[in-house]
């Protein structure tokens, strides 16, 4: 199964956005339909999917439970790491010079992204405290 590159960055905004500490720290969950309702461009196999590979990146941390033969997936924090690779990705010229950058690579794996991401906004601090332009 191919590993969609825009479901990731969807559905870590959309845990950024539903999932919520309460007073007493803990945080609220959410199920593969939770997402699937929240993310209608993509069907759950897709999601499902996606979250598996996320929490085996770091990106995110997730409970499985099984129960009567089916496997139930509860996303439930975003890592540090994810957060880390969401300011980065999370708006949407960001986003599409990584895409740009990754299809001239001619890769778009999580770990390739990741990298564009970072060599992008290091290039962006350099020419911002430097005052390098490109160089």
């Amino acid at each position: 199964m191919e590993l969609n590159k825009d479901c990731i960055r969807d559905v870590l905004i959309k845990c950024e956005q539903l999932l919520v500490m309460d007073d007493d720290g803990k945080m609220n969950h959410l199920s593969i339909s939770n997402l699937s309702e929240a993310l209608p461009d993509y069907d759950v196999a897709t999601i499902r999917y996606t979250v598996i590979k996320m929490e085996e990146a770091g990106l995110l941390k997730v409970s499985t439970t099984r129960a009567d033969n089916l496997s139930y997936i509860f996303v439930y924090d975003i890592t540090y790491e994810g957060h880390e690779l969401l300011d980065k990705i999370k708006e949407d010229n960001n986003w599409k010079t990584i895409k740009s950058y990754a299809a001239k690579v001619g890769s778009f794996s999580l770990s390739v992204l990741q990298q564009i991401a970072i060599n992008m906004f290091t290039k962006n601090i350099d020419s911002i405290i430097w005052g390098k332009h490109g160089k």
